[in-house]
């Protein structure tokens, strides 16, 4: 009896030693290497060494330390070591002295398993006292007015100073605060810095403050920047080709078409047109080849024009739907090219509702537009036919057979926006926006009551450019001529509007 006990317990034993299990390694670690040591301390008074070690609690790695760790002011070019569970920074130049500086670590710490990192900060003084001023500003898009986030902000100690002396990154929401301030008059400076340069270029998004701050213990202003990128008054940008025979590009306010040469040839008034005031849209011909350039002053840019592009056809499209209320305004069709002529033998209108040609009185065309009148009255539906190089264009190319079908609109179509502002604006453009596109415009000089009639159904808002050189348009920021970006002011609520209805609204003036 005694041994079928043993044997029972010696089998429990062995069954429970052979059962398999998981080893696991604990919660996964989700916290970002701390710092456990500074040397000297941390709000050290009167230091004057050229070297700090930094011990933290587990081992770690550095991302991009030169991009990443940052000395501000920018006194010195700092150098990083790392030693097993310490980073030891040190430089060679020496400190101002009387000077507080701190030195962020902008996730330039990571842990070895997880990749963890945490924005972290020094601060020390080469003087007896830590400086306690901070400003706070909000980055905001010029034209949007939406926060902008990850640019530099900086103080200055001139308008022309090209580094900052003082400088902080903006968060998501836009904002920037720079703290341990010295007392002092600057300027202030935001831009992109997309090559982390901390100098301004001229293709960044910027703002600026061109009056100087003083900056002291009764300063506590929250102050707003608006960047935008800067106009170019010399130099023409965003150059595309647009196939098979147009060049589009935007230009500056003081573009002179007499300086644009094309393929080493100076542009005609008749090939060329400005679809609004900063864009220009230059007809090519015909092209042989696949490249090509376009000079304007000390300004060369390189264009290509694939085989494949030259030979497409020309896009004939139906335009401005909306109004077309009478016989009196003409069915507007827009071409990718400059019309040279049109085969009127090649245009069919016929009424819609049982197929019977309505004649064409005549068809006109200027630029890219092509305008056809008849007489339509007894007619609501509408069907515009035509056939194949019914249209050639200054590339030499025609056009596809194509066929567009329209409702014939009337007055009881379309609806009516009566709008109010609750204040005076002296100089400024009422602009009246659906989706993404600006459907009408008002110059408002000083007026409070506009109306916007046949509008086509649906959704719409306002906006309001501030326009303080009152050239119709909207300006961003001009540095060398210490000229902010004009504002805009957004009402973004959208107004509702139904065939014949009549809407009012009043928009609310408050200006930041």
């Amino acid at each position: 009896m005694f041994k079928l006990i043993y044997l029972f317990i010696f089998s429990l034993i062995l069954f429970s030693c052979a059962q398999i299990g998981t080893i696991t390694g604990g919660q996964k670690d989700v916290v970002a290497p701390r710092i456990v040591k500074i040397q000297p301390e941390n709000y050290q008074l009167n230091f004057n060494d050229k070297q700090l070690k930094i011990t933290f609690d587990e081992y770690f790695t550095l991302n991009k330390a030169e991009q990443n760790i940052i000395i501000v002011p920018p006194d010195a070019v700092l150098h990083a070591l790392i030693d097993r569970k310490s980073l030891i920074l040190n430089w060679e130049e020496a400190l101002r002295k009387n000077t507080t500086y701190s030195i962020y670590f902008n996730k330039a710490i990571k842990d070895v398993k997880e990749g963890n990192d945490s924005i972290m900060s020094i601060v020390f003084s080469t003087g007896s006292t830590i400086d306690s001023l901070s400003l706070t500003v909000f980055l905001k898009n010029a034209f949007t007015n939406a926060p902008v986030k990850n640019a530099l902000f900086g103080l200055y100690d001139s308008l022309t100073a090209l580094r900052p002396r003082y400088f902080i990154s903006s968060d998501a929401e836009g904002k920037a605060t720079i703290s341990h301030i010295s007392e002092g008059t600057y300027f202030l400076k935001a831009f992109e810095d997309v090559n982390n340069d901390l100098l301004v270029q001229a293709q960044e998004l910027q703002g600026f403050l061109f009056n100087s701050l003083i900056l002291d213990q009764d300063f506590s202003d929250t102050l707003v920047l608006r960047l935008s990128h800067p106009l170019s008054e010399t130099r023409i940008k965003n150059v595309k080709f647009i196939p098979p025979g147009m060049i589009g590009m935007h230009v500056p306010e003081n573009f002179n078409p007499d300086h644009l040469k094309y393929i080493d040839k100076s542009v005609n008034s008749d090939a060329y047109f400005y679809p609004k005031r900063d864009s220009l849209i230059l007809f090519t011909g015909p092209l042989a080849l696949d490249n090509g350039s376009l000079v304007y002053e000390q300004d060369t840019i390189s264009l290509r024009f694939p085989e494949k592009d030259r030979k497409l056809n020309i896009n004939v499209k139906l335009k401005a739907l909306e109004q077309l209320l009478s016989n009196e305004i003409p069915l507007l069709l827009e071409v990718n090219d400059k019309v040279m002529a049109v085969d009127a033998s090649k245009f069919t209108l016929l009424n819609a509702a049982d197929s019977t040609t309505i004649f064409i009185d005549s068809i006109r065309w200027q630029l890219q537009k092509i305008f056809i009148y008849a007489d339509w009255k007894n007619s609501n539906k509408l069907s515009i036919k035509l056939q194949k190089d019914a249209v050639k264009g200054m590339s030499e190319a025609f056009n596809n057979p194509a066929t567009y079908s329209l409702k014939r609109q009337i007055i009881k179509d379309f609806g009516t926006l009566k709008v109010t502002l609750s204040d005076t604006i002296t100089k400024g453009v009422l602009e009246l926006v659906k989706g993404a596109e600006v459907v009408r415009s008002q110059i408002i000089e000083g007026k409070s009551n506009f109306v916007f009639t046949n509008l086509i159904p649906g959704e719409y808002y306002f906006r309001i450019i501030l326009d303080e050189n009152q050239n119709g348009i909207w300006d961003p920021v001009q540095p060398v001529l210490e000229r902010q970006a004009e504002q805009v002011l957004w009402f973004k609520r959208p107004i509702k509007l139904r065939a014949n209805w009549e809407v009012e609204s009043q928009l609310e003036i408050n200006q930041p």
